[in-house]
C-alpha cells in the first residue's frame, strides 16, 4: 500500500467536473489513477481519486480533507492522504526443457515444479517442453523478449541453443541451466547448473552388473540420440563395466512406441553377445524386460510403484535414481533467491561445487536401489506395502 500525498491547483479544477490523470508508483509496480472534482451549489469544490483496474475506473476514493473553499485562490492546497494499491503482475519465470510428451521423467518434473511453486507462492511460471532443439531455442528467445526475470534451460546440445541462450544471459534475467549439459553451462552463459552426475550414474550401473556377475556385453539404450547427458551415462557404464558396452540409439519419439522399442531391443540382443540391458528412462523398462529373454535389466529411472514392484519381482536388477525431484527443488529454490547474486541451494546431494570463475555446478549423486535393499526398507516400513500393492516374504 502506497500513501500518496497529492496537490491540487484551484485553477485546474474550475468547471462542473474536472479530471486529472496520472500514475501512482509503488515499489513493486504502478497503477493508473485520476483526480476527479465537482463544484457544489455553494461554490465549494470537492475532490476525489479514482484508480483504474481490470474492470475500468473504480469507485471514487474520498480524502478526509477534500473541499476547496470558495475564496481559495493563488495558492497550492493539499488534501489528506489516500491509499493507492498498485496492481502488479508477478515476474515471469520460464523453464524450458527438451522432454517429449508423455516422458515419465519430465511428467514428474513438471508436476513437482508446479506443486512446489504453488506452495511457496510463485504464480507466473511457464514450463515449455520442446523436444525439437530449434523450438527449444525459440522458446528461450520468446521468454527473453517478454522480459522474463528467470530463465532455466536444459542443454542437450549447445550449438543450436548458443545464440538464444547468450541473449537470455545478457538480458539481465537470472539465467541458469539444468539436467543435461553441465560441462557446457559456461559456454552458453549459464550462471549455474544443476543436474544428475550422469557419468557417475553409468558407473554405478556398471558396478551393479559386475556385482551380478553379468557376462557378455551390456546394451545401453539411448532414447534421445543427441542428448549429451545420456551419452555420458553410457560412457560411465563403459568405464566401470568389466566387459563391452554396445549402444542402441532410438529415434526421437520412441518413448510413445512401446511395441517398436521392444522390437528394436529384441533385435539388438539377438544380433550381438548381449548379457544385460541398461535403459535410461522409465518408459523403456517394460519393453526392455519383454525383450530381455532372461537377461539382466537395469535402469536409470525414478522409483515409481511400478518400478518398485519390478524390483521385488526380480524383473529389474537395480534402479539408479535420476534425481528428478532434486532438480525441481533446486530450480524452485533458485527462483526464490534470484535477486541474491551468487546465492545457490545447499544440498547433501551436491557432489561438486565449482570455483567462482565460472558457473557453479551442482551435480546430484546418483543413488542405487536394488531388490534386497528394497525388501529391507519395506519390512521396516510395512505401511508402504499396502500402498504399493505388493508382498514381501518373511524369510527374504
Amino acid at each position: 500500500m502506497l500513501q500518496n500525498r497529492w496537490r491540487l491547483v484551484s485553477v485546474a479544477l474550475v468547471g462542473v467536473i474536472g479530471i486529472v490523470a496520472g500514475l501512482a508508483l509503488a515499489a513493486d509496480g504502478e497503477s493508473e489513477v485520476r483526480v476527479a472534482a465537482v463544484r457544489h451549489e455553494d461554490g465549494t469544490v470537492e475532490v476525489a481519486v479514482q484508480q483504474h483496474g481490470t474492470d475500468g475506473w473504480g469507485e471514487r476514493q474520498l480524502p478526509e480533507y477534500r473541499f476547496l473553499p470558495v475564496d481559495s485562490s493563488g495558492e497550492w492546497l493539499v488534501s489528506s492522504a489516500v491509499g493507492i494499491e498498485a496492481e502488479t503482475i508477478d515476474a515471469l519465470h520460464c523453464i524450458i526443457h527438451h522432454g517429449a510428451t508423455g516422458d515419465p521423467f519430465w511428467r514428474l518434473f513438471d508436476a513437482t515444479i508446479a506443486r512446489l511453486a504453488h506452495r511457496v507462492g510463485l504464480t507466473n511460471i511457464e514450463i515449455h517442453a520442446e523436444p525439437v532443439i530449434e523450438e527449444q531455442a525459440a522458446a528461450i528467445s520468446d521468454c527473453t523478449t517478454r522480459g522474463a526475470t528467470f530463465i532455466a534451460t536444459t542443454i542437450p546440445s549447445a550449438e543450436e541453443l548458443q545464440d538464444a541462450a547468450k541473449a537470455a544471459a545478457e538480458s539481465g534475467a537470472h539465467f541458469m541451466s539444468f539436467n543435461s549439459g553441465a560441462e557446457l553451462a559456461g559456454s552458453i552463459g549459464s550462471r549455474h547448473h544443476v543436474g544428475l552426475n550422469d557419468t557417475a550414474a553409468g558407473e554405478n550401473a556398471g558396478i551393479q552388473f559386475n556385482a551380478a556377475q553379468v557376462t557378455g556385453a551390456v546394451l545401453c539404450v539411448v532414447h534421445e540420440p543427441d542428448n549429451i547427458g545420456l551419452a555420458a551415462r553410457c560412457d560411465g557404464l563403459a568405464a566401470a563395466y568389466h566387459g563391452d558396452v554396445e549402444r542402441l540409439e532410438l529415434s526421437l519419439g520412441a518413448l510413445s512406441d512401446s511395441a517398436g522399442v521392444t522390437e528394436a531391443i529384441a533385435a539388438a540382443v539377438s544380433a550381438d553377445d548381449i548379457g544385460a540391458i541398461l535403459v535410461l528412462n522409465d518408459a523403456l523398462l517394460s519393453p526392455a524386460v519383454a525383450a530381455a529373454d532372461g537377461r539382466a535389466v537395469g535402469a536409470v529411472a525414478a522409483g515409481s510403484p511400478a518400478n518398485t514392484r519390478a524390483l521385488i519381482r526380480g524383473d529389474l536388477l537395480f534402479l539408479v535414481n535420476p534425481g528428478v525431484q532434486a532438480q525441481a527443488r533446486a530450480l524452485v529454490a533458485t527462483m526464490l533467491l534470484e535477486s541474491n547474486e551468487g546465492a545457490f541451494v545447499a544440498s547433501s546431494d551436491v557432489s561438486r561445487y565449482s570455483a567462482l570463475t565460472g558457473p557453479a555446478i551442482h551435480l546430484i549423486r546418483p543413488r542405487v536401489m536394488t531388490g534386497p535393499i528394497l525388501q529391507r526398507v519395506l519390512r521396516e516400513n510395512p505401511e508402504l506395502l499396502k500402498q504399493l500393492g505388493i508382498q514381501v516374504n518373511a524369510g527374504e
